[in-house]
């Protein structure tokens, strides 16, 4: 849980859509309740097996919120805030300058005086 603490949002006022979220789920669940065709005798309605098109449309609707949720959530612009330390260690710098000019050729040395700085 270490890793929540650190998220800070980059517009945070986008987070107030979320209390839009209650109001959508009362507003699907309203509408499925709503009779659309008026029928004498439902009984024979109740006990009939609900079909697998009625049952995925009930999903889909809530997949829609969780991914309007998740957007929200990235307008948002989550983003983790990293903590800087200052570390103050001692070190020793060693710097190693070498000639490459072509008076390193001279072959006084051998093979060259190239080859044998490198070595």
């Amino acid at each position: 849980m270490d890793f929540f603490k650190n998220i800070e949002f980059q517009h945070p006022w986008f987070l107030l859509l979320l209390i839009l979220i209650p109001v959508l789920i009362w507003y699907i669940n309203k509408r499925k309740s709503i009779v659309s065709l008026p029928l004498p005798d439902i009984n024979g309605i109740n006990n009939s097996k609900k079909s697998l098109k009625l049952i995925l449309s009930n999903i889909l609707s809530y997949f829609n919120i969780v991914a309007l949720i998740l957007f929200i959530i990235a307008m948002a612009g989550p983003r983790l805030s990293l903590k800087e330390e200052k570390i103050e260690a001692d070190g020793i710098d060693i710097m190693l300058a070498l000639d490459v000019s072509t008076s390193m050729l001279a072959e006084d040395l051998k093979p060259n005086r190239l080859k044998q700085a490198k070595v």
